[in-house]
């Protein structure tokens, strides 16, 4: 049985999918990027790893089809008036992509402005940019 878990007042329940279509090839290529991994990539998974994140059950460098995709997971909202506008916005085999910056993501986990900019590479000006649209 799944369990219910509740973000902001929206139950959503971990829903394991079995048996995805997966290109064999390219598992030696996920394998190696959960080895090498970047900056955001660590500092997120540190956060949502052995289902830290609410109880989800997250899959890093996971092969489908002929992708590799950096995090993974499925849920089900259980939130009527969000259901049906997320069922018009699927596509492909039925999974959503979503994107962003490791810049973004570091500074949404908390990290300063200095230590991202540092991480980074990237000016502080433009650290702070990115902040301000957070």
């Amino acid at each position: 049985m799944r369990k219910l878990t509740i973000i902001h007042d929206i139950g959503i329940k971990d829903r394991p999918v079995h048996n995805l279509p997966a290109n064999p090839k390219l598992s030696h290529y996920a394998r190696n990027n959960r080895k090498a991994g970047n900056l955001a990539e660590i500092v997120f998974w540190i956060q949502v790893h052995r289902k830290m994140f609410h109880g989800l059950d997250f899959d890093r460098q996971k092969v489908i089809g002929n992708y590799i995709v950096d995090f993974y997971v499925i849920i089900h909202i259980n939130y009527p008036a969000l259901r049906a506008p997320l069922l018009k916005i699927r596509r492909g085999i039925g999974f959503e992509r979503h994107r962003s910056s490791a810049s973004k993501i570091l500074l949404q986990l908390g990290i300063s402005v200095a230590d991202v900019a540092k991480a980074t590479g990237l000016p502080i000006e433009q650290i702070e940019a990115l902040k301000a649209e957070i």
